[in-house]
């Protein structure tokens, strides 16, 4: 463990020029008190020696469609050359007479002998391309080098493309510390992102600009746990090797690339969200180790198809259930927490609906749970860009405010519970809702909250985005999260957390919940929360609501007018 609270590291790059998400890596290290004290870059630019006639004859003409396009049509953010020059300035730079060994760059003992006088403690690979030899273990913690693929599905070339062309729902992208075999090094940070079929652009800026806080991420967890990390990483399994696509292919992509932007466009105006509520009498066991089947369910009806009932929760005062969610109306695209009992009776009737918390700006996702004999929800308030709590009034039949939990942030979807002496809130962020899990931590409810050192603590598509309260399966701590993917709302994942300190976050996939096949609600379920002897859960439907359409298309035309201004 390093006592200086900072490290020393080093870049490996081909020019002053980087990409800007590269610079970006590189300023998140330095923000976190980071010291760049050594950048390496070849002594010559490669140039391309073949002349006339010869470079024509040589020419790849089977990925020329490919080579035009990611040359002179994709443009995404994330690539764009910026002059890097201004932070080397107080680096030793140095241009390395290296050799080729077939496809390898091996570098000079001159370049070697001065990255060990640096005192670098990592390196980050830029450029360069293969490489092999002394360099791949002269710092204490190795080459880190990004791999914006998961490279047990796709690895190769081009980055982010075959996802696509494939149709595969996810997107990995893996920061690892090099070992002389390709692509078989460990794995020091890995998430998965939802593939963004309709726009290679956007695939690519989302896998780049969603791992530029890796590098400093892993150097806080060396800081705080020491060498665990690479302890506990692991390696992959790697995946067939793809190339850069011919032309036959290439033609294919494009044309798959606009069905699938016509088909997004089509299901934002056609395919609307409806979300059931239901209920049914089940405990961890029965849940984990049974069958949801919709008959064993009652469920809170939704009067039209113009409204939903989402987001369930509530608590048992052991006579009856109270049960909170999100009542969403099209007509008026803002969602409110509302409210209802259950009382059994023989069988199992509703109460009044009634409205428990309104506001000006969109509520969701009410979490509901105990403390102190109150009742207490935080409600998803990320139009307010800050965390609420709130105490049921009984006497009033609403929901009256506490305090605010944490300002200046867009969280989503928060849970709360205690462990270990602390208070723990995890939510999504609005940016990154359905893949970047975040954690909070205070030793009392209502705070002060401390950001987790590691923070976002997890990015996954599937199993990021809370789904509910957390709950015990005979040992097992359970966290359920939401599913993304192909679409929000797929599934509930059961995560089992197996570590959680302000330190430390290590959780593994448990259980999937699918939606009941056999009911007309099978599209979809993305909450699930028990409370006494009842386990509450939504379920969703896609339909035509020409509300929804009407909202869509109004808002199609108010972004094409911003563009055209």
């Amino acid at each position: 463990m390093n006592q200086a609270g900072n490290l020393k590291f080093g870049v490996l790059c081909n020019s002053t020029q980087l990409q800007y998400w590269q610079e970006q890596v590189i300023l998140r290290l330095i923000e976190d008190g980071h010291r760049l004290v050594i950048v390496v870059m070849p002594e010559n630019e490669e140039n391309d020696s073949k002349q006339g006639i010869q470079k024509l004859l040589k020419y790849p003409y089977r990925n020329f469609l490919f080579r035009i396009y990611f040359r002179f049509l994709l443009k995404p953010g994330a690539k764009q050359l910026v002059d890097a020059e201004y932070l080397f300035k107080e680096s030793v730079v140095l241009r390395d007479k290296g050799t080729k060994d077939k496809n390898f760059y091996v570098f000079s003992k001159n370049s070697l002998e001065a990255i060990r006088q640096s005192g670098a403690q990592f390196i980050l690979r830029f450029g360069f391309g293969l490489i092999k030899g002394e360099i791949l273990n002269i710092t204490p913690y190795g080459i880190w080098s990004f791999h914006h693929d998961d490279p047990e599905v796709v690895r190769g070339v081009p980055s982010n493309f075959w996802e696509i062309y494939k149709g595969h729902p996810t997107n990995g992208a893996i920061l690892q510390k090099l070992s002389e075999k390709i692509d078989a090094g460990l794995i020091l940070k890995q998430g998965w992102f939802p593939t963004i079929l309709h726009s290679w652009e956007g695939n690519i800026n989302q896998a780049y600009f969603g791992s530029i806080d890796w590098p400093a991420q892993v150097c806080r967890d060396i800081l705080l746990n020491g060498d665990r990390v690479f302890q506990t990483a692991t390696k992959p399994n790697p995946g067939k090797l793809c190339l850069a696509p011919q032309n036959i292919p290439f033609l294919k992509f494009l044309l798959k690339m606009g069905y699938y932007r016509l088909r997004y466009h089509l299901r934002e105006l056609f395919c609307a969200e409806q979300w059931v509520t239901g209920i049914t009498k089940a405990n961890p066991v029965s849940l984990i180790e049974g069958k949801l089947a919709p008959e064993d369910f009652i469920w809170l009806k939704n009067r039209n198809r113009n409204e939903y009932r989402a987001d369930p929760s509530g608590w048992f005062d052991g006579a009856q259930l109270r049960l909170f969610y999100e009542y969403y109306n099209y007509s008026k695209p803002k969602g409110s927490i509302f409210t209802t009992t259950y009382n059994e009776n023989g069988k199992l009737s509703f109460g009044k609906e009634t409205i428990a918390l309104n506001e000006s700006t969109h509520l969701a996702f009410p979490f509901i749970f105990n403390e102190d004999q109150k009742v207490y929800c935080i409600p998803e308030t990320s139009e307010k860009n800050q965390i609420e709590l709130y105490e049921w009034d009984e006497v009033k039949g609403r929901f009256l405010f506490e305090k605010v939990l944490i300002r200046k942030i867009r969280a989503v979807d928060t849970i709360a519970f205690r462990h270990k002496g602390y208070w723990w809130l995890l939510f999504t962020v609005k940016e990154r809702s359905n893949y970047e899990l975040h954690a909070w931590y205070s030793p009392a409810l209502t705070g002060l909250y401390q950001p987790h050192a590691l923070n976002p603590v997890k990015t996954d598509i599937r199993s990021a985005r809370p789904a509910g309260g957390i709950f015990r399966y005979k040992d097992k701590i359970i966290r359920p999260a939401q599913n993304c993917s192909p679409y929000s709302g797929k599934s509930v994942v059961l995560n089992e957390i197996e570590e959680l300190s302000p330190t430390a976050f290590r959780e593994r996939v448990f259980k999937e919940i699918r939606p009941m096949w056999n009911s007309i609600y099978n599209q979809g379920m993305h909450t699930l929360n028990f409370s006494g002897p009842y386990l509450i859960v939504d379920a969703k439907r896609h339909i035509f609501v020409p509300n929804n359409f009407r909202n869509k298309i109004r808002d199609k035309f108010r972004r094409l007018k911003s563009w055209l201004l």
